[in-house]
């Protein structure tokens, strides 16, 4: 089975797309993709495709490092701002 195929990412609607983002507030990509990772692997022990139901599961199961590490990046931010030179 090729998992990216329709089979396993059918069950998710562009319209449930806002859920999603707002769910997923403060996650990083890397984040996010693995969510879609944990997805899959339970879309595929329940023999179904992956749904926007299992991914809300998935991302709420989860903690992004923007909230257990807050202090740490609040810290490194103060820290480079009088440091570094900013990219924009």
């Amino acid at each position: 089975m090729n998992p990216g195929s329709s089979r396993f990412f059918g069950g998710l609607r562009l319209a449930d797309l806002d859920a999603l983002v707002e769910i997923s507030d403060g996650f990083s990509g890397a984040e996010l993709e693995q969510a879609i990772v944990a997805g899959l692997y339970t879309a595929y022990a329940e023999k179904s495709a992956l749904n926007t139901e299992i991914l809300l599961r998935e991302i709420r199961a989860a903690v992004p490092l923007s909230v257990t590490m807050a202090e740490r990046v609040t810290s490194l931010r103060n820290w480079a701002s009088e440091r570094t030179v900013p990219a924009a």
